[in-house]
């Protein structure tokens, strides 16, 4: 129980995006409340051993995180952060589960497609198929 409050105070009233005239001002607002909420050595701690590309999805994770503790839904923050609903619902269990694992660290992969050759006497041309039909690949 504890651990759940400590992390609803922590992600709690994080302005929204519309407020800000852009994305990278929001994302900088965003990024000084979590740091004042962690204290000044988290500051320098976290600035030296983060990136911006890491800063940015650190903010954008605890975006979802509170979103998701307000209520607001999985497509309703989808449209607000441009984020994939997969992502989303890897932060949601994310929550339920106590760690963060992306869909590469769970283990989905890419559909692999295969060249088939197809009919006698063409045995040497190779087909794709794709949602057009079968399609010569040359």
């Amino acid at each position: 129980m504890e651990k759940s409050k400590k992390i609803d105070i922590f992600f709690a009233d994080l302005p929204p995006i519309e407020k800000f005239s852009s994305r990278k001002i929001w994302e900088s607002a965003v990024w000084k409340l979590l740091l004042s909420r962690l204290g000044k050595s988290a500051l320098t701690t976290l600035s030296l051993l983060t990136s911006d590309d890491e800063r940015h999805m650190i903010i954008y994770r605890a975006a979802v995180i509170s979103r998701l503790q307000a209520g607001i839904g999985t497509s309703a923050i989808s449209k607000e952060l441009f984020l994939s609903r997969q992502t989303i619902s890897a932060i949601k269990k994310g929550l339920l589960d106590g760690s963060y694992r992306s869909s590469h660290a769970r283990g989905h992969k890419k559909k692999k497609y295969t060249d088939i050759p197809i009919g006698e006497g063409k045995s040497h041309q190779l087909y794709r198929r794709t949602k057009y039909g079968r399609l010569i690949k040359h």
